[in-house]
């Protein structure tokens, strides 16, 4: 990686073909993509090695197993079958998930930050990681892309502070390789995901690794039922696939997989072959605030939720592995505090409000009383005070008077000791 060739997630670059483990799928290699609407020849390139006790995509598939209810195994409560999530697991070995949303939105640096936590074995964004997982994320090379998954890799990954330890952890498990579009390419990730034992193959985009456009019902057959079937078979890993979606105006109906149906984002088909879904879609026109949402899935999450709220990190440079890196990511969006309570607060409302209108016949019109409650360091809007103004008048222990078309605010003639009967608005 620029500057810093120690450390960072490894890269397979593409000129010259890629050589890894002695392996050398060149793209020259592969076979070209099929005519639209026929199948394509998935078939392994001769220099293509097939690792001992995998599949070859050519091989015959084996008889079937058949279960009675009595002989179904029963669950392990410790399935390392599991790859993310609890019980089922959203996503199991030889499994799949896509994750789409609209042109923009930050699926590609939300696919990095995926691909950095099942390389660590930590929660993404709250999902269990049961373990440390090996990830090959294939990219479409469209522009200098190696610097461009630097740029994600790296700003992600100061984003969430990964220590020098970590860094090494993702060195070793994490293998990003961008390849030229097309399906043929899927055939080269097949050989780099043996050789390097992925447990997980990151795709990014699913469009560009079809053989023409996924509206197309043909294509999406032909993705679907031979390239990604065949991908999973061949290495035993699972796939997450980035995916796009289009932008739906108004309603919130467009979050459903059916709309994309015809719409330039892909047929049904490719939706319906992932097990797990999961969408990425703006929340309001606010820009860089949005919501992670369980389409197929949310039960085996583990998270109580079908929503995660994610708000885009704060745009910064900082130096970060002895690079200048931008911060870059989603993060989970905290509920902030409420201006009417701050938690340095140590003087409960009331008895400020009590302090500020004494001595006795003491009267303040609600902007000065404002006024004086912020200067003492207490930030409160107007309106709230003038709620919390009005409960404590129904408990008479304030009194209001006019002063033309003002009121004004005081303590009774003999006011109490206690606290009003009433809350602080929070």
């Amino acid at each position: 990686m620029p500057g810093d060739n120690n450390s960072g997630p490894r890269l397979a670059t593409r000129a010259p073909p890629v050589a890894l483990n002695n392996m050398n799928p060149s793209i020259s290699n592969s076979p070209a993509a099929a005519p639209k609407g026929q199948p394509s020849d998935f078939s392994v390139p001769p220099d293509l090695e097939i690792l001992p006790g995998s599949r070859s995509v050519s091989s015959p598939r084996s008889h079937p197993k058949t279960y009675t209810m009595s002989q179904l195994p029963i669950p392990l409560k410790n399935d390392t079958n599991v790859l993310l999530g609890r019980g089922a697991g959203l996503l199991r070995k030889a499994g799949s998930m896509i994750i789409a949303g609209e042109t923009g939105i930050g699926k590609s640096v939300l696919l990095m930050h995926f691909a950095l936590c099942l390389a660590l074995g930590v929660p993404f964004f709250g999902i269990c990681v049961p373990r440390r997982l090996r990830v090959l994320l294939v990219t479409a090379i469209v522009e200098d892309d190696a610097h461009i998954l630097w740029q994600h890799s790296h700003g992600v990954a100061a984003t969430i502070g990964l220590t020098p330890e970590q860094l090494a952890v993702v060195d070793s498990n994490l293998l990003m390789a961008p390849l030229h579009p097309g399906a043929a390419s899927l055939v080269e990730a097949a050989g780099l995901a043996q050789a390097h034992q992925a447990d997980v193959v990151c795709i990014n985009p699913l469009y560009q690794f079809a053989t023409g456009h996924l509206g197309d019902i043909h294509v999406a057959h032909e993705l679907t039922t031979h390239q990604l079937s065949e991908l999973i078979q061949t290495t035993g890993a699972a796939i997450v696939a980035i995916h796009h979606m289009p932008k739906h105006v108004g309603s919130e109906k467009g979050d459903s997989w059916g709309s994309s149906r015809g719409s330039g984002a892909g047929a049904q088909m490719v939706f319906d072959f992932f097990r797990t879904s999961l969408t990425l879609r703006a929340k309001g026109s606010v820009r860089g605030v949005a919501v992670l949402k369980f389409a197929k899935g949310a039960e085996r999450s583990g998270l109580d939720s079908t929503e995660i709220p994610l708000e885009w990190s704060k745009r910064e440079e900082v130096i970060f592995g002895g690079q200048q890196v931008e911060k870059l990511g989603w993060l989970v969006s905290t509920p902030k505090p409420r201006d009417e309570e701050p938690e340095s607060e140590t003087m409960p409302l009331w008895n400020l409000i009590r302090e500020l209108l004494t001595p006795t016949g003491t009267r303040l019109a609600l902007g000065e009383l404002h006024q004086r409650i912020n200067a003492a360091g207490r930030t409160i809007s107007v309106s709230t005070l003038d709620r919390y103004l009005a409960k404590c008048r129904s408990t008479q222990s304030v009194v209001i008077t006019k002063d033309g078309k003002r009121n004004l605010f005081s303590l009774p003639t003999e006011p109490g000791d206690s606290t009003p009967n009433t809350t602080e608005e929070s």
